[in-house]
């Protein structure tokens, strides 16, 4: 679906300066003119190395732009992540070709899926995120019969789509992800190739010629492609099957047996309005226009617009979590100023975890709790300060008058202030 910068082998971006290009070479040890914009990161030692690849590294560096993205929106689906990752992936670089936009304007490529994540724009958009309506899937049955092809040939079918319309509970105007179904018999499975072409004329490289596999069993295997997301599925899909031999090549001949399409995506949205969710540079409606390559100078322009979002995101501070940051801190002073008193202690432990959402309370300030459970965390609070307010009053006797009218005065002042605090801070919890 998408790649993060690794250690591994990268085209240059443009542009790279001499200084850099020969810096990062005397830094990663390979030729000036063959110098990868490669990322760096930790190594043993206390050392830096840019040679940490795979998915050893981008796994991880993955998960943690993952974990970002969850801390700033608890409340994410595994579906709203992937629609995230759509929407925010960038072009990594200008040089490298093949890149398609496709029917729902998203810039895709078989090598780089839609993009290098963007952690700071996937974090960004987290936090204003709507989640998505929930996924219907729809099953589509080709019924044009076994088609044979021979080598050098092609079997080419097709299959016209309606996205289940009329079946609420399966309708389909915005695609995710396409599974394709196929049974194929063939004497050396490596010579196969399979292409899928959407209605809107993206196409998705299934299966690549593979030498080495000499499989006589054909194929009975369901594929996916995540590349026409957010196209309409309704109109007329094309599967291209093809034995890429020489002719006659091993006396080679295939049969195309059957192929069906499960479609997973959104409902209709009803009234048509665009998703203002969907970040795209075009006036039309997502999934209603032709998929195009991208020349070099679009991908230029995609690139400057990408870099100028991600110079300019703006990540809100969470101020409820800030507020609840506070205010244990100043639970913990006054714990510390108030005395040893080990029922005191208690008390204001359970207020703090009240107020920060500790894992052992029922209440969890990230969500919107019931009226009912408000008032009666109001009430809890109520009861401890005022236990609170006694126990500072009980420890004051035995102490001169004056001593006593002072600290009276000064602990009913800060214990007023924190009361008052709590109060406003339960307010926000309620709305």
């Amino acid at each position: 679906m998408a790649v993060v910068f690794t250690g591994g082998s990268h085209a240059p971006p443009a542009p790279m300066t001499a200084a850099t290009r020969s810096h990062r070479a005397a830094e990663s040890g390979v030729a000036k003119d063959e110098c990868l914009d490669l990322q760096v990161t930790t190594d043993l030692n206390g050392k830096c190395t840019l040679g940490f690849e795979g998915t050893s590294s981008a796994a991880p560096l993955a998960a943690g732009c993952f974990a970002l993205v969850l801390q700033a929106n608890p409340a994410l689906s595994w579906r709203d992540l992937q629609h995230i990752v759509v929407e925010t992936s960038r072009i990594p670089n200008g040089l490298e070709t093949g890149w398609v936009r496709n029917g729902a304007s998203h810039h895709v490529h078989h090598r780089f899926g839609f993009g290098a994540i963007d952690c700071s724009r996937m974090v960004e958009a987290a936090q204003n995120w709507h989640t998505v309506p929930e996924q219907h899937v729809c099953v589509e049955q080709a019924n044009s019969g076994p088609a044979p092809f021979f080598g050098g040939h092609s079997a080419i079918q097709t299959l016209t789509a309606n996205g289940c319309q009329g079946d609420p509970a399966n309708a389909i105007d915005r695609l995710e992800h396409v599974q394709l179904h196929m049974e194929v018999s063939h004497p050396y499975r490596g010579d196969i190739t399979i292409s899928l072409t959407s209605p809107h004329g993206t196409v998705s490289e299934i299966l690549k010629a593979r030498p080495n596999d000499a499989y006589a069993k054909g194929i009975n295997f369901t594929f996916m492609t995540v590349h026409n997301w957010g196209e309409d599925p309704r109109g007329v899909w094309t599967i291209n099957v093809t034995d890429v031999a020489p002719q006659n090549h091993r006396g080679n001949r295939g049969v195309l047996h059957l192929w069906s399409l499960t479609l997973y995506g959104s409902a209709p949205s009803g009234d048509g309005r665009r998703d203002e969710r969907v970040n795209v540079d075009t006036n039309k409606l997502p999934g209603t226009q032709e998929a195009q390559d991208l020349s070099r100078h679009q991908m230029k322009k995609v690139i400057d617009t990408e870099e100028k979002s991600a110079d300019n995101v703006q990540i809100a501070r969470d101020n409820k979590v800030e507020e609840k940051r506070v205010i244990k801190k100043k639970l913990s002073l006054k714990r510390d100023k108030i005395g040893r008193d080990s029922h005191t202690n208690l008390e204001l432990n359970i207020l703090a975890q009240l107020l920060v959402g500790d894992k052992k309370t029922p209440h969890n300030n990230d969500q919107r709790a019931s009226s009912d459970r408000i008032n009666e965390l109001r009430n809890k609070v109520d009861n401890i300060c005022n236990s609170f307010r006694n126990d500072v009053k009980t420890r004051r006797l035995g102490k001169t008058a004056e001593k006593r009218k002072i600290n009276r005065n000064k602990d009913d002042t800060e214990l007023n202030h924190l009361i008052n605090e709590i109060r406003k801070f339960m307010d926000k919890v309620d709305k």
